[in-house]
């Protein structure tokens, strides 16, 4: 849009139009269209992967898992990510027709089993079955597989990698099995615990049979269940007559590649007397390097290495371009033109030493193979870099193509020029970078933004660089300038700088690619005009392409929280269409939001688990390390083996209360037990009189759970509470396996005396006092804090119980004071001794008040230093609002903060402390007053003294994104709406006052005079006349040659008004790439500043585009994918040649569940609510109907909300049949 060339008669400016429309509409939106969902599909995956990974790390971390364990998990993770794409092998073709499961499964395993002595000899289609049946399990090395006197019924093949067989003591290891070895088949059938431990020695990938799958196969192959039992007995005796044949202290020699173990006890495994060559052996990547350097893939060196390569490659790059284009015009040779370049040129063969030596650390660079064993063998290395491309890239980056340029040996300049241009191959070694990129994106705990950030730049940079080199050796390239040249048009000559006219050149590169185009730098030669054709499609592409990674990331980034807020609505909306009481609404509301903040849409309470890709034994002991110790605390689990605590611990289920909510009813049935691992519950009576309060550890629901009676009480969280639950489905599930403690359990439920005694104790009042006393210390809190400000005396005659309370409240808020440092207990003095509740009105308004000032502040500090130095009115706004900020500093000192526990912190000191640790540093040089000191200095100086007021600007970002943060928002766009248009205002106001302090950076307010007068010719010879006046007391010199003095303008005589509104019309129209050319930059100062003002408007605004498009394809996914649905259902119809009417019928059925629920699952809409929330979600909405069954009436209230909570929806289309005479239903 430079204007050179443009329509003139009204055909022309028709077919203009056209062509703009057709050009934006057909051409620019499908292409980055395409590249938008394209990025988004190819990252998503990653996407959603990284953001599991990072739920299931601060999960981690909450629950206080040892580092050993966590490094575990996520060395798993890392693992399966690497190996698989994060992608379970098991389940893969769960959506294939039986029979073509069992094809797969047998093609895949059939060698499997027919190694195995225990299925030789079996019939074909029982071994098709069994396949179906076998899972992959991945294992970590050192990563137990299962501990000895485990109770596990799972046969085990070792597909890749190599385990060891541990000693009683689990220290040393007796037997190493390889790849092809089975163990596990004595459990498989019989009911005797492990005889030792099996620990992964490396990365190994098992094949898995369970018992409980075979089982189910063998009902219907009795007969060869008769042929497994024989044989197993049979290598039972075998093995019992091998195992008595050996000696202690026998050291067996296992072949010179095989490891010696020496057996310190017999241990009953079958692999212990497999044949010495059963199993393979090591691969040929394992051989030894002969003693030359090696180089481990994980080795930080190598890492380091990289990167430097990188660098300096990219400083190549544009250093070697800059020579090409600007060192060989105007009679200059190259790295000939003097000394200096001459030494540059000597210091590049060191880096095509470099270049070397990297392509011997990339031959020496051993690989994990496909066992995941380390290869080390120097032909395979030197194989495998030979069939990748980097070997051509290399090569083709060291090839000497210099020695060419001694053709021309007869002219110095032209070898040297020659020289220059033939150096350029090293360019190809920019590939590392993207190298290095790729490095970064394999590692799964790498930032995605940071990789695509340094690309873009790298890109933006980059091509925007060269394409201003392009521009310039295509007009100066030989000893002048083409005279048809812009350069020619813009006086470059061999005396100009090359600091300017390299300015000039990536100026008009970055207008062009942003299609900005202020039309002062045109093309005169055909030449020209190519290349600029050229430069417009190369920057729509890259900018196309930025402006798609920006939105991939923002859609990536966003999906799991518009699926679950997708959740939400749909729950709530039901439950308004239903007419249910508002506040139950609210609740349900409320806590899934609470789900959302603790779990980030990745697990759902009691039906999706954070983890629960891991393999079992690690899913044990993560569990365990997080609830053993409160389990342990209750009585009728004390003492129990830890392989049952193992299976206990997994079998828990979280949830989390607010406040109020009420976690089980007085007389409700319910087989759960819950134990609390956070906060505090209160136990009431039926009177709703407090008559325990429960803390850590704590547990109530043990008569539900072993009894079957009903609740006993009702229980209310009194804090933020988490709990574990355990139901009795899954305590029976893992009682099979410990038949003793069965036995227990079953005689204590059988039990009438237990029960009777704790009946009594429940009656009893004996947590009364304890209660009284709890309630007297909330009181008396309540009552010394009355006021956020001031404390209220007590008046009133006190009882012991109370004073003592006092006392005990008085000397609980002293204790941090007097272990303070005396200096630090004199500063304390200062403090509130009440403190601010984050969540409280007060500081609710405060901030947003704080983040309003915060804006203003921004936008006065541009005026003060922009356009009213001098002006004391908005000096001394300026400074009320530092003010403002020191209070700020103060108030924030005393708002109170949840620990790691979820805690509300309350105490001065502490508050203090914790502002002080996070973000009194930035807030305090925020606000000193540097710019007092400089008054007197000059607009520039001065105005860097102001600098450090832009750091307010960092908790307007983060309000925003705290109000976009809550799940259950509805006015989230609103929220972007605000931020989005704050931003650009920001935005625009800032790179305003840059535009006016480059133009008019001097101003005074002590001249008061008239301009006269005055014409003169514009640029096209056309004559202007003015007569401006400037205001009273306020005059502005502005540069000569500057932006603000050309076309007939003087901006230093204006008023403020009229300077503020040409300066924000200037930054507009550039930031957002439109550049009418009435106002476009004259000198280099301002070219910069206009190339810094584009390339950053281009970005940021594509960053809004992104965002908006990134909500409205993540807000229409769930339309699309049900869209996608019908349209299978569809086709499917249609191929089955079903009658017109019945699919017309069909069609009306789908439709109809998509206008009233919006494709949300009836069936599992309230699923990870805990129950008390469902069934009074249900209670509420079936209770009536319920009544209305003359089978169910007079009922207690308990057996009614308990058989509402299997109630399920049912929507019916109006016509169509619920039930039709004939049909067999159990409804």
């Amino acid at each position: 849009r430079y204007g050179d060339i443009h329509a003139v008669n009204p055909s022309e400016k028709w077919y203009s139009v056209i062509t703009m429309l057709v050009g934006i509409g057909f051409f620019f939106g499908p292409i980055l269209g395409y590249m938008a969902s394209t990025l988004t599909n190819s990252e998503s995956k990653r996407a959603k992967y990284t953001h599991r990974m990072g739920v299931i790390s601060e999960h981690l971390n909450d629950k206080s898992v040892s580092s050993w364990t966590q490094n575990k998990v996520k060395g798993y993770y890392e693992y399966l990510w690497t190996r698989h794409q994060g992608d379970v092998k098991s389940g893969l073709f769960t959506d294939l027709p039986l029979s073509f499961q069992a094809e797969i499964a047998l093609a895949q395993n059939k060698h499997v089993l027919e190694k195995a002595p225990l299925f030789r000899n079996i019939p074909l289609e029982c071994l098709r079955m069994i396949t179906v049946a076998i899972q992959p399990i991945s294992y970590l090395p050192k990563q137990f597989i299962f501990s000895k006197d485990d109770i596990k019924h799972t046969l085990f093949y070792i597909k890749k990698g190599s385990v060891e067989v541990l000693d009683e003591n689990d220290e040393k290891p007796i037997k190493l099995l390889r790849e092809g070895s089975f163990f596990g088949e004595v459990s498989l059938l019989l009911n005797i615990p492990r005889c030792a431990t099996v620990r992964a020695l490396s990365y190994c990938e098992l094949l898995a049979l369970e018992r409980c799958d075979l089982t189910k196969i063998m009902k219907h192959f009795p007969e060869v269940s008769e042929q497994l039992l024989q044989t197993i007995q049979r290598r039972c005796e075998e093995a019992a007559t091998h195992i008595d044949n050996k000696k202690k202290g026998i050291i067996k020699n296992y072949g010179p590649d095989r490891k010696r173990f020496t057996i310190d006890k017999a241990v009953i495994i079958l692999a212990d007397f497999m044949d010495e060559n059963e199993g393979t052996t090591a691969t040929s990547c394992s051989r030894a390097a002969n003693g030359h350097l090696l180089f481990h893939p994980k080795d930080p060196f190598l890492k380091r290495w990289k990167i430097v390569m990188t660098v300096s490659a990219v400083c190549f790059c544009f250093f070697h371009t800059y020579v090409m284009a600007y060192k060989t015009s105007f009679g200059r040779t190259g790295y000939g033109t003097n000394n200096t370049l001459k030494a540059m040129f000597a210091l590049l063969y060191l880096m095509d030493m470099m270049y070397l030596i990297d392509i011997y650390i990339q031959i020496r660079t051993a690989i994990i193979d496909d066992s995941a064993g380390l290869c080390s063998d120097s032909m395979t290395l030197l194989k495998r870099y030979f069939k990748t491309y980097n070997v051509i890239l290399d090569v083709l980056t060291v090839f000497p193509l210099e020695i060419l340029a001694l053709t021309a040996a007869g002219n110095t300049d032209k070898c040297w020029i020659l020289v220059t241009f033939l150096r350029a191959n090293r360019l190809v070694k920019i590939y590392k970078l993207f190298e290095l990129l790729q490095d970064f994106l394999a590692d799964i705990h790498f930032n995605v933004v940071i990789v695509h950030i340094i690309k873009l730049a790298f890109m933006i940079l980059f091509i925007t660089h060269t394409c201003g080199c392009v521009w310039f050796i295509q007009a100066c390239f030989g000893d002048t300038c083409d005279p048809d040249s812009w350069a020619d048009a813009a006086g470059i000559t061999a005396d100009t700088s090359m600091f300017d006219a390299y300015t000039r050149s990536i100026y008009w590169a970055a207008a062009t690619m942003t299609s900005t185009g202020y039309g002062d730098i045109t093309a005169g030669t055909s030449r020209g005009e190519f290349i600029v054709l050229f430069v417009l499609i190369i920057g729509l592409l890259m900018y196309g392409y930025c402006l798609s990674s920006i939105a991939a990331i923002l859609t990536n980034s966003l999906s799991a929280k518009i699926e679950f807020t997708g959740r939400i609505i749909g729950v709530t909306s039901f439950m308004s269409e239903q007419n249910l009481n508002q506040a139950l609404i609210e609740r349900v509301e409320r806590y899934l939001g609470l789900v959302w903040r603790i779990h980030k849409g990745q697990a759902i309470p009691g039906a999706e688990l954070l983890m629960g890709d891991l393999p079992m034994r690690l899913q044990e002991e993560v569990a365990y390390e997080e609830m053993h110790k409160i389990i342990m605390k209750v009585p009728i689990f004390m003492n129990t083996d830890d392989s049952f605590m193992r299976q206990l611990t997994a079998k828990l289920i979280t949830y989390v209360f607010m406040p109020g909510d009420t976690i089980v009813y007085s007389g409700d049935v319910g087989r759960e037990m819950y134990i609390m691992r956070r906060g505090l519950v209160e136990v009431l009576s039926k009177e709703q009189n407090v008559m325990a309060t429960l803390g850590p550890g704590g547990y109530f629901g043990e008569v539900g759970l072993i009894f079957g009676e009903p609740r006993t009480a009702d229980v209310r969280a009194k804090t933020f509470c988490e709990l574990a639950m355990l139901r009795k489905s899954d305590l029976d599930e893992v009682l099979v396996n410990f038949p003793l403690i069965e036995k227990q359990l079953e005689a204590t439920g059988s039990n009438e005396n237990v029960l009777r005694k704790i009946k009594e104790v429940a009656k009893q009042a004996g947590g009364t006092r304890k209660a009284n006393r709890i309630d007297i210390i909330d009181k008396t809190r309540k009552l010394r804090s009355n006021s956020t400000f001031r404390r209220q005396s007590i008046i009133k005659e006190l009882t012991e119980e109370e004073t003592n309370v006092n006392e005990q409240l008085n000397k609980e808020f002293s204790e941090p004071y007097a272990g303070l440092h005396p200096i630090l207990r004199f500063s304390s003095y200062f403090l509130m001794r009440n403190t601010i509740n984050p969540n409280s009105m007060f500081f609710t308004t405060w901030t947003a008040v704080t983040v309003a000032v915060s804006c203003v502040y921004f936008c006065t500090l541009g005026f003060n230093i922009a356009f009213l130095k001098d002006n004391q009115i908005l000096q001394i706004l300026n400074y009320s609002f530092d003010f403002f900020f020191i209070v700020d500093i103060y108030i924030k000192m005393h708002v109170c903060f949840y620990n790691s526990d979820g805690v509300l912190v309350t105490h001065p000191t502490t508050t203090a402390k914790n502002y002080f640790r996070r973000s009194f540093i930035l807030d305090f040089i925020a606000v000193l007053p540097i710019d007092a000191f400089l008054l007197n200095s000059s607009n520039g100086v001065y105005a860097l003294g102001k600098l450090n007021r832009i750091l307010h600007l960092i908790p307007v970002s983060q309000y925003f994104q705290y109000l976009d943060t809550p799940i259950q928002s509805g006015n989230s766009s609103i929220v972007r709406g605000i931020k989005f248009g704050t931003y650009m205002y920001l935005l625009t106001h800032l790179f305003a006052c840059f535009w006016f302090l480059i133009g008019c950076p001097n101003n005074s307010s002590q001249i008061n005079m008239k301009q006269q007068p005055t014409s003169r010719y514009d640029s096209h010879g056309k004559l202007h006349y003015r007569s401006l006046e400037y205001d009273v007391n306020k005059t502005y010199e502005c540069i000569i040659n500057s932006w603000a003095m050309q076309e007939g303008r003087d901006l230093g005589g204006e008023s403020v008004y009229v300077q503020y509104i040409t300066t924000m019309y200037w930054a507009a129209a550039t930031t957002c790439s439109v550049g009418y050319g009435d106002i476009h930059p004259y000198v280099t100062d301002e070219m910069l500043l206009a190339l810094v003002c584009m390339i950053v408007g281009v970005v940021f605004y594509g960053y809004i585009i992104a965002s908006a498009a990134a909500s409205l394809a993540n807000a229409d996914v769930q339309r699309a994918r049900y869209q996608q649905k019908l349209d299978t259902i569809n086709r499917f119809l249609k191929e089955q040649h079903i009658r017109a009417d019945l699919e017309k019928r069909v069609k009306g059925f789908y439709e109809f569940m998509w206008n009233r629920n919006k494709g949300v699952d009836l069936e599992n809409l309230f699923l990870g609510l805990p129950i008390s929330l469902q069934a009074d979600i249900t209670l509420s909405l079936y209770k009536d109907i319920i009544e209305s069954v003359p089978l169910f009436q007079g009922t207690e209230l308990g057996f009614t909300k308990m058989l509402s909570l299997y109630i399920q929806p049912l929507l019916v289309p109006k016509g169509e049949y619920i039930v039709r005479k004939g049909d067999i239903g159990e409804e």
